[in-house]
């Protein structure tokens, strides 16, 4: 990572997606001497190879437009390269690279015989004319088709391109290639070589997961609220889907806010939605006017933002923030699948697997899509054509698989399923940092704290050690370098999204007025008095605290004052333990604890 770090470190997006795959992956590529010997990750997390052109149109004024169009063809290992094509203003080669990369074990997931690709172009078709995104489309496969084949690479749509697009770029290649050749693309009308259930192939197989996710553990969508984000053809998918199994979309999100919908989605309410993707107004507030007394529109609000069982994110990557988990949470959600790619941010995959939400990832939720791509292919190939039922019942097998695959290696000793894993770290990559710019107390200074490791800093008063921990908490801002978490450089982390997901214990203690039980619960305060205890005999603080006159009923004084400065830290660990962080802070923590205690607070650690 600290190779990648330093090779594009303007590339968020795609080192967080290498991050998160990396350390899900850690502890099986270990078990294999032979990928180090062969440098299977070094070559897996480098593309195989990137096409940048210019894309220049004429829009509907006689002037000439200029756009920059992508191919990125990432890994070709079991079969031809296979993968979107995005059309958005945010596209970048940081974003195809990470679509790119995640869409290689995507489609590993699904069985079928395809490599991962993506493209697109910075192209905005919001408020774009039918006539203006044909030229661009005709003009963007100009430069695209001699990259592209049946064998070689096949596209798809993605964000901002759908049926209507891949009609126009399929057009334009059949006259530059010659050839009625329609294995070229996927995503095509079901009267010219595409296959039934493509468009509501990604959401579909979305709620198939799901419906497996919730029968593992007894579960049923039916009668349960789901909350939407986004109204294109994914969510359009999921929408279908979700009523169809009996469950009730009760609120959808678009760019401008939120609709709730009490008494749930109506099938014309879904078939509104086509309408209002085909506009290219990107406002979901069109299905609040269309549908006043059913659907309620709130401007700036998310889908999150109403009550529901189980929310999908369909929209975009990290759309959903740890604020927005923990606002899902105090509306009782419990169960959250992540449709869109990299569409939850750490912090918020953390906070779900702390808190006893049920997760899964993109990876393995939104594989119905590309899956019923690799079946138009099959179609396409053998000049046959299957019906709905037929495929519909391949992506039912396909999802199932996948839900197993993830039952297999997910298991954990309770019982339960981890469908990802996911593990806080630390990277300093070259960080500069002084207190005035003008003298700098850091420089240079490289460090990885690995998943699961623990990482003493050692030196004399004055060396930085506080200051390290202090720049991780961002207290203070670097001069130069890059500081990232979970793959995420911190200064793009909201400061309290970021501290909250830290636990720091100072040497300096801080209490208040209360109970034991309410100061250790501080830490998190839905606690059970279960995880309290739990937390108390992890710092070896339940021996003192039971021996106090009240026990965890026990009042404190002030600061904590009618207690010892060693008990005092205890209970300040304890607080730390029941929040369960991904990362903890000790800073001289165990400063006033006796050795022997400090020894059972390591192995509890």
């Amino acid at each position: 990572m600290a190779r990648l770090q330093a090779k594009y470190p303007g590339e968020s997006e795609y080192l967080q997606a290498v991050q998160e795959v990396l350390e899900s992956i850690e502890d099986v590529y270990n078990q294999h001497p032979e990928f180090e010997k062969a440098k299977i990750v070094e070559r897996m997390v480098e593309p195989d190879r990137i096409f940048t052109f210019r894309v220049t149109w004429v829009d509907d004024r006689g002037e000439v437009q200029t756009n920059t169009g992508y191919r990125i063809q990432f890994n070709s290992a079991i079969g031809p390269y296979k993968g979107g094509l995005r059309f958005h203003r945010a596209v970048s080669p940081s974003m195809l690279k990470f679509l790119g990369f995640e869409q290689t074990f995507k489609n590993a997931l699904t069985t079928l015989p395809m490599g991962g690709a993506k493209g697109g172009s910075d192209f905005d078709p919001v408020g774009k004319s039918n006539d203006e995104i044909m030229r661009f489309c005709q003009a963007f496969m100009l430069e695209l088709w001699n990259c592209i084949g049946p064998d070689q690479d096949i596209p798809a749509g993605d964000v901002g391109v759908g049926g209507r697009e891949i009609g126009y770029l399929y057009g334009m290649y059949k006259k530059l290639a010659r050839q009625y050749n329609t294995g070229v693309l996927t995503g095509k009308g079901s009267t010219w070589g595409g296959s039934i259930l493509r468009p509501e192939a990604t959401g579909f197989g979305a709620l198939y997961f799901t419906q497996n996710m919730l029968a593992r553990i007894g579960k049923d969508l039916k009668g349960l609220k789901l909350a939407i984000s986004g109204f294109g053809n994914v969510a359009w998918g999921a929408c279908k889907k979700a009523v169809e199994l009996g469950a009730k979309v009760v609120a959808i999100s678009g760019p401008d806010g939120a609709c709730e919908i009490p008494d749930g989605i109506t099938p014309e309410m879904i078939d509104y939605m086509l309408v209002m993707r085909a506009s290219n107004r990107n406002i979901v507030e069109d299905m609040a006017t269309k549908f006043p007394e059913k659907a309620h529109f709130v401007a700036g609000k998310k889908a999150w933002s109403v009550k529901c069982d189980i929310a999908l994110p369909c929209a975009f990557q990290n759309e959903l923030s740890e604020e927005d988990a923990k606002e899902l949470k105090a509306n009782g959600t419990w169960c959250c699948c992540e449709v869109s790619n990299m569409g939850c941010q750490p912090g918020a995959i953390h906070f779900f697997q702390h808190n006893g939400i049920l997760f899964a990832p993109g990876k393995a939720v939104n594989a119905g899509g590309v899956a019923t791509s690799g079946l138009e292919m099959t179609q396409n190939a053998s000049h046959i054509s299957w019906s709905g039922q037929e495929v519909d019942d391949k992506l039912h097998f396909i999802m199932k698989s996948i839900h197993e695959a993830c039952v297999k290696y997910g298991t954990q000793p309770d019982g339960s399923v981890d469908y990802v894993e996911v593990k806080g770290d630390v990277v300093f990559n070259g960080v500069d940092f002084g207190y005035t710019d003008d003298k700098m107390v850091l420089h240079d200074v490289h460090l990885y704290a690995k998943p699961g490791q623990k990482i003493a800093f050692v030196g004399s008063t004055g060396a930085g050690k506080t200051t390290i921990t202090n720049l991780i908490n961002r207290f203070y801002d670097i001069q130069d370098g890059k500081i990232r978490y979970d793959g995420i450089n911190i200064n793009k982390i909201k400061k309290q999204d970021l501290r909250r997901s830290l636990g720091i214990v100072l040497q300096d203690t801080h209490l208040f007025t209360g109970t034991v039980k309410d100061n250790i619960r501080f830490g998190k305060l839905d606690a059970t008095d279960e995880e309290i205890i739990a937390a108390a005999k992890l710092a070896n603080a339940d021996g003192f605290i039971r021996r106090l006159p009240e026990g965890y009923h026990t009042l404190l004084s002030g600061d904590g004052g009618n207690l010892s400065q060693g008990q005092r830290q205890l209970l300040s660990i304890a607080r730390a333990a029941v929040a369960d962080p991904p990362v903890l802070i000790l800073d001289e923590a165990t400063s006033s604890i006796d050795t022997r205690t400090e020894t059972l607070v390591q192995q509890g650690m």
